[in-house]
């Protein structure tokens, strides 16, 4: 089918009439969407159509059939078409028909009482679909008689036509091609409207500039009558086909009575009255197709026409205008359907209108079909998503009350069917059940549970059952069936594929493979076996092995007496330590999104893993303040781990709005968690000369002088300041030396004497008096918009977008910044050196010398490298590398993005579309690792794996935020996400069918590939919908932590990139037991206990997987970082992994050799309902004023003794010991000016 326009329904058999515009020809279809026939001009493949028509015009005698030389004997007048004694026996008796395993069928034609009509369609071997001579007839030994004369006629077509081109139909057994065009009698030129009237007669109205008529065929494609302008071509009359011998041809456009000059809409009424849009007019016709009158529609050019059969009221649209009338037969106007941009439309049965309507608004342009009462009210709609470029273009409906509903984008053509299944007309089609896809869902070492995609085929009584067993199925191997007795689909009368249920098979032995088929049956057939099966012929059998025994944990003298509880199942002799303190006044340790939904939170491990700074919306730990997300630091001593408030003091109103209000005032911590940067917007003045009333941003000190604070500004911006700042109207921090002593900040403010007014610009910290950080080769300031690396384009990612990576060197010296003529985003590069000369990047000699813009991709720990990318000319897309000493490198061209890099650029992992080295393919996303100047091929990624848009998390995105993949620092190591199969592991969503996203780990020095969430098992995931804010969802089985902020991402990969840390929403190990996400540690053989043949190994992973939370927290654990070894990894979970954890979220550190001393178990002091559950994070309400005031008074807490609180978990709960307060600490939370808290 090639662009449906026009659909039309044969009242009493339901069978669907579709007008395939594109291949001039009527496609026949039942009601249940299986194809019959097609009839137009030459459709069936050949000269000569594989179906024949005999025609016996006699009362009585007998005669005989020849066909290529063979001659039947005698055959009565009137015999049978099939069974004894009939046409098709003789037939397929005859040798010039079954030579070679030739068949034909015979059929029963439409008859009267002096003829019988017989139709032969040549379907089998070499008869098939090519061309056949032609069948004769003879005179029998008892000659035919009768009037008029008796004789045989043959025709070669079965719509009574004679051999040669014409007007023919064609079946699926005969094959069938497009017709070609034309204006000849039954042929069909430019069809644009369809109806079937209540005998089966199908009215075809044709619309071209230079032929205007309608076609009337029977229900088996004959041509019986037109209707058009001259279209008897000997008497130039408008009406043809009604006498014999006439010739019928072109209908020339015209305004006089049955003649039509524009419109496609036509129409057939309960009584047969045909009905025909025009211009000023809709014209009626009786069914002989004489004139009978017209509707006048002055002005209007009535284009689509639908009727309500039992009034005999008309709808009609006129050209492109909105709405739609309502008209009595006699041209009444009855009211006005109202549907601002209406294309295709049809009645039901009760007198119902269908109309699509297409919709323009936002988010996006789509169409809806409107359902309206015979009073012209709308009573339903229901739309089609991202339908643009996917136009209904025909609808029907049917008496069972079916709506059938056409679409196409040009190349993509189908009807769609809707409503109750037409089993009032016939019996679903006897096909049998198909299976389409089987695959293992879970496996241990004992037990497996095995799904499969099943369509019924419309069979309600559809069922299946599994064969399984050690050896091959097809050999005879699966000898076991579960379940004993077959499982009902249930899915309805459907034709898609439904998801079984889960069958356990049982009692199964470790390490060892088995084979499994589904088998299928209905009453539309079966059994079928196997994927792709058909009755008599098995489809494919599926494999899975079974894992191996568990095997006992190594003994670890160092610390057994701390691998207590959960912990002993923990590998690496790991032990749980709670970072997070037990009191924390009752509250989860979770920071809640900003107001545009993205991530507040800043955790962030020490270098050395002993600290671990997080946040929280809980204010605890003895905080000076309670913002809307509180930071702490918590640090790890002999007895366990000890938190810390580091939020600052808030005393009055700030200066934020509610945008900014929401966002944690923490930018960054340096590697030892020594130094803290902030931006503070309420009074006190956190160090002497900071700006009243102004963002000011700080550095804390965090480990010499705890608590201490370094207004990095001490210069009043000029001009006048707003009453209230959005977040962006801070300042943002864009990078720092790594002991903290160079710090690079943006400010949309002049900040120095030599910056410009009403621009946002860089400024290195200086002693409390910014400096302007753009400053031109020339020493002369920049004019216009800078930014340390490449600001964010987009205000939404303000301190969480920007290209930052090393644009400030480890050391400070080396700073890299972008001048563009746009706040964010590309322009030209420049290096500032040791603050005292600047030197050109993209104007560089070299490759990549280029006036254009270019985007800074990052730098080179040590400042002397660096990367970008041409934005925009001839060299657009293709990536550079820089080098202080030697200009500017080509690497590749068409590149999408960088995934990851080593400190020291000598690896650059990038995605392009370049084919190189003739590896990859041309057009694709195919990653590749530069080495020095060498590029190696490692994969092809999907489209979502390389999203570039900031809707979606991937693997090359420049927004820290949403970037997944990073590298080792040695660049030895890439891990990354893929919805694509590189290992070819089966990622299909075992629910949804969709392709979940994986986490792989390339290894550049052994060239291996490794899917390392992948299924050790080879069980389909059953994943999750990852979504970003007001962006688009990525199915994923399992993820990496993108960016906390722009300047810090957590640690998935070891530095040695030996382990690998990751967050995974289905169970890879039999201990995961949950159903919620659980956080996991691959490990590479030959580190600790992972080897070959070790119970955690596989080779689907390439090494060992572990669990690092307990898989049994009743909610997600999540990854929150680890430390450069591997050796600490900090995660959140809500089980209570430890005797001392109340039950709530908490922060746990799965340490190598650590643990501590294990704390008695309190005593619970309720039970059931005496218990109070504990208080939920709030949710947040935009306040009446974006500013936060001075705190309230604690909320007492009932239930408890003075002194104490209560903690809750799974129902019960206990009161603990309040830690101590400062006598003289601020207000425990702040408050809006409206009076309202925060929280």
């Amino acid at each position: 089918m090639s662009r449906a326009e026009g659909i039309a329904t044969d009242p009493g058999t339901g069978h669907a009439f579709v007008i395939d515009a594109d291949n001039s020809r009527i496609d026949e279809f039942t009601p249940w969407g299986e194809f019959v026939k097609a009839f137009g001009w030459d459709v069936a493949p050949g000269a000569v159509n594989e179906q024949q028509e005999i025609t016996v015009v006699a009362t009585a005698g007998q005669f005989r059939l020849t066909f290529g030389g063979s001659t039947t004997g005698d055959l009565e007048r009137a015999a049978p078409a099939t069974g004894a004694g009939s046409i098709e026996a003789a037939l397929n008796g005859l040798a010039s028909v079954n030579a070679g395993g030739g068949s034909l069928t015979v059929a029963k034609g439409a008859s009267d009482g002096s003829s019988s009509r017989y139709v032969v369609a040549f379907s089998g071997g070499p008869l098939a679909g090519s061309d056949v001579p032609q069948l004769g007839g003879k005179s029998g030994t008892i000659p035919l008689s009768g009037t008029p004369s008796a004789g045989v006629l043959i025709t070669t077509r079965a719509d009574g036509t004679p051999g040669g081109v014409g007007l023919e139909s064609c079946t699926a057994e005969s094959g069938c091609k497009a017709g070609s065009k034309g204006s000849s009698t039954g042929q069909l030129d430019v069809p644009a409207g369809i109806a079937v009237a209540a005998n089966g007669d199908i009215y075809v109205r044709e619309n071209s500039e230079t032929d205007m008529r309608i076609q009337k065929y029977d229900s088996a494609g004959r041509f019986i009558l037109m209707v058009g302008g001259e279209v008897e071509k000997a008497t130039h009359v408008n009406l043809c086909g009604t006498v014999t011998g006439e010739e019928c041809g072109t209908g020339v456009p015209g305004t006089g009575p049955g003649q039509f000059s524009q419109g496609r809409g036509i129409a057939v009424g309960a009584t047969g009255t045909v009905y025909v849009a025009d211009a000023d007019r809709i014209q009626d016709f009786e069914p002989a197709g004489l004139f009978d009158g017209a509707i006048a529609v002055a002005g209007k050019v009535v284009e689509r026409l639908a009727i309500d059969l039992s009034s005999g009221d008309l709808y009609a649209t006129f050209g492109s205008e909105e709405n739609i009338r309502k008209l009595s037969p006699s041209g009444v106007s009855l009211c006005t359907v109202a549907v601002p941009r209406p294309t295709v439309l049809a009645t039901d049965s009760a007198g119902h209108l269908y109309v699509v309507n297409t919709v323009s608004a936002l988010p996006e342009a789509h169409e809806e079909v409107l359902e309206f009462d015979s009073d012209c009210t709308k009573t339903s709609e229901f739309g089609f998503s991202g339908a643009v470029n996917l136009l209904a273009t025909a609808m029907g409906t049917n008496t069972a009350g079916d709506l059938l509903l056409a679409r196409s984008d040009g190349t993509l053509n189908f009807v769609q069917i809707y409503g109750p299944p037409p089993i009032s007309f016939e019996p679903p089609p006897a096909v049998a059940p198909t299976i389409a896809t089987q695959f293992l869902a879970s496996a241990d070492f004992s037990r497996a549970s095995v799904k499969a995609q099943i369509n019924p085929n419309f069979w309600t009584d559809t069922s299946y059952y599994v064969e399984y067993g050690a050896g091959k199925c097809s050999e005879g191997g699966c000898t076991l069936i579960q379940p004993p007795t077959s499982v009902e689909l249930g899915a309805g009368v459907v034709r898609e594929l439904i998801n079984t249920a889960a069958i356990e098979l049982a009692d199964l032995s470790p390490r060892t493979t088995y084979h499994y088929r589904f088998v299928a049956q209905s009453g539309g057939g079966g059994p079928v076996r196997g994927i792709g099966g058909k009755v008599g012929l098995d489809g494919a059998e599926g494999t899975f092995t079974t894992t191996a025994l568990p095997e006992p944990q190594d003994a670890c003298p160092a610390n057994e007496a701390f691998r207590v509880g959960p912990s002993a199942a923990l590998p690496d002799c790991r032990a749980y330590e709670m970072v997070s303190p037990v009191d924390k006044e009752n509250g989860d340790i979770l920071a809640l999104g900003n107001v545009s939904g993205y991530e507040n939170r800043l955790n962030q491990s020490s270098s050395d893993g002993e600290a671990l700074t997080y946040s929280s919306y809980r204010d605890f730990a003895n905080p000076q303040s309670a913002p809307y997300t509180s930071q702490y630091i918590a640090r790890r001593g002999a007895g366990g781990w000890t938190s810390a408030g580091l939020s600052a003091p808030r005393s009055g109103a700030g200066v934020f709005n509610i945008f900014g209000a929401t966002e944690n005032e923490f930018k960054a911590f340096t590697p030892n968690l020594c130094s803290a940067w902030l931006v503070n917007d309420t009074p006190p003045l956190l160090a002497a000369g900071a700006v009243e009333r102004f963002p000011n941003l700080f550095r804390r000190a965090n480990c010499v002088v705890s608590g201490s604070y370094e207004a990095l500004t001490t210069v009043r911006p000029s001009g006048a300041l707003p009453s209230e700042f959005p977040p962006e109207s801070g300042a943002e921090l864009q990078g720092y030396a790594a002991d903290g002593s160079k710090v690079v900040f943006r400010a949309p403010y002049k900040m120095s004497t030599d910056a410009k007014e009403g621009v946002e610009q860089a400024y290195e910290a200086n002693g409390g008096e910014p400096r302007l950080l753009c400053i031109l080769p020339s020493e002369v300031p920049y004019a216009g918009n800078c930014s340390a690396g490449a600001a964010a384009p987009l205000a939404l990612f303000h301190n969480r977008g920007a290209s930052v990576s090393h644009a400030v060197s480890d050391d400070g010296s080396h700073v890299y910044w972008t001048a563009s003529n746009e706040s964010g985003g590309p322009g030209k590069i420049y290096l500032r050196l040791d603050g005292s000369e600047t030197v050109k990047v993209s104007e560089a000699e070299g490759a990549g010398k280029t006036t254009l813009k270019a985007q800074f991709q990052g730098a080179s720990a040590d400042g002397t490298t660096a990367l970008f990318t041409v934005s925009e000319g001839a060299k657009k897309d293709s990536l550079y590398k820089y080098s202080v000493e030697s200009g500017s490198s080509f690497i590749a061209g068409k590149v999408l993005g960088i995934a990851g890099q080593s400190e020291d650029l000598a690896y650059v992992y990038f995605v392009s579309e370049e084919q190189i080295g003739g590896n990859g393919t041309s057009g694709k996303a195919n990653l590749y690792l530069d080495r020095e100047g060498t590029s190696s091929f490692i994969a092809t990624l999907s489209g979502p794996d390389v999203n570039r848009g900031g809707t979606l998390f991937s693997d090359i995105e420049i927004a820290p935020i949403l970037h997944l993949a990073r590298a080792t620092p040695d660049g030895r190591d890439l891990t990354f996400v893929s919805t694509n199969r590189l290992t070819g592991f089966d990622n299909t969503d075992a629910e949804t069918g969709e392709a979940d996203s994986e986490v792989f780990r390339y290894d550049a020095e052994g060239e291996e590939l490794d899917c390392i969430s992948c299924s050790p098992v080879g069980a389909r995931p059953q994943g999750r919908k990852v979504q970003v804010p007001a962006g688009l969802v990525l199915p994923s089985a399992a993820t990496l932590p993108a960016g906390e902020n722009q300047l810090y991402t957590p640690r998935a990969l070891s530095d040695n990139g030996n382990r690998l840390f990751f967050t995974s929403f289905v169970p890879l190990v039999p201990g995961d037991r949950n159903g919620k996400a659980d956080v996991y540690e691959w490990e590479a053989p030959g580190l600790n206990g992972c080897k070959e043949g070790a119970a955690a190994f596989s080779t689907q992973n390439g090494g060992c997987l572990y669990l690092i939370s307990s898989g049994e927290s009743p909610e997600d654990s999540e990854l929150v970082d680890s430390s450069p070894s591997g050796r600490d990894v900090f995660f959140s979970t809500e089980q209570s992994l430890l005797a001392q954890d109340p039950g709530l979220i908490d922060i746990y550190d799965a340490r190598d050799s650590g643990g501590f001393t294990p704390v008695p178990t309190p005593p619970r002091p309720c039970e059931g309902e005496a218990c109070q559950s504990p208080a939920p994070p709030p949710a947040f309400t935009a306040p009446g004023s974006g500013s936060v005031g001075p705190g309230n008074p604690p909320i007492k807490r009932q239930g408890c003794a003075r002194g104490k609180h209560k903690v809750s978990k799974s129902g019960r709960s206990r009161c603990v010991p309040n830690k101590k307060k400062n006598s003289g600490k601020k207000s425990g939370k702040n408050t809006h000016k409206s009076g309202r808290a925060d929280k």
